[in-house]
């Protein structure tokens, strides 16, 4: 008899089928038409990278290699082999709130970053040589870095950054496995720039080594409730004859 492959999706406000075998999640905001773009990281093989939820596919620049990931498989990319994925230049953020959620292992203690859309303007989310998440948010006339607490290599980290881009005094937050880590200061103007947006690089340095996974971009801030819900979230596959 054909396998009938469910998913189970709980911790959230619904279920969903997938489609031969693509693992669907179902979180209350999924439909939200803010979202930029959501990653699952799904892929078994091949260079492409496929939203779930609307937008660009990018590419592997220099491989990456399709292993288990915190949510069904995730993409690990080498950062001594240059590997990142390029998106070309399809974000404008300009003034707009925004959040980025993702899961990362890092695979040692090197400086590295999960998702640009950085040149002479935008953002970037990464962690640096002390294991310290910080976020840069650059606009024509303010350039600064918001810290966050320390993230080891080895496990499983779920790493939000929230932009509210009225707030220049306190408008850039990260949170930590959904805990506020670290808050400060951006700039108000556009950062909208003609980089690529990227996972796992920016400016041509500061590569991943590690494990990225569930990767989100919407274009407002995430509350509380949803930033657990996106850490809370389990799955079940329940396979019947």
């Amino acid at each position: 008899m054909a396998r009938l492959k469910i998913i189970l999706i709980s911790c959230l406000l619904g279920w969903s089928l997938a489609e031969a075998g693509v693992q669907v999640r179902q979180y209350s905001f999924i439909n939200d038409g803010q979202i930029y773009g959501y990653w699952t990281l799904d892929e078994s093989s091949g260079i492409y990278v496929s939203p779930i939820v609307k937008w660009r596919t990018g590419t592997l620049v220099n491989g990456g290699t399709w292993v288990q990931g915190k949510q069904g498989n995730g993409l690990l990319l080498a950062g001594g082999s240059s590997q990142w994925v390029n998106f070309g230049n399809c974000l404008n953020l300009d003034t707009y709130n925004f959040s980025c959620a993702c899961w990362v292992k890092f695979t040692d203690d090197q400086r590295g970053t999960l998702v640009s859309k950085y040149g002479s303007k935008g953002f970037y989310l990464a962690r640096y040589t002390d294991k310290k998440i910080f976020i840069k948010i650059r606009d024509a006339s303010t350039n600064v870095s918001v810290w966050g607490g320390t993230v080891e290599a080895g496990v499983w980290t779920h790493i939000v950054v929230t932009a509210d881009r009225s707030n220049p005094t306190t408008g850039a937050k990260i949170y930590i496995n959904t805990q506020l880590s670290g808050e400060g200061q951006l700039g108000t103007g556009s950062i909208s720039d003609t980089a690529p947006l990227k996972f796992g690089e920016v400016a041509s340095s500061s590569y991943l080594y590690g494990i990225i996974d569930e990767v989100l971009l919407i274009r407002r801030i995430l509350t509380p409730a949803e930033i657990q819900e996106l850490y809370d979230y389990k799955k079940e596959r329940i396979t019947m004859e």
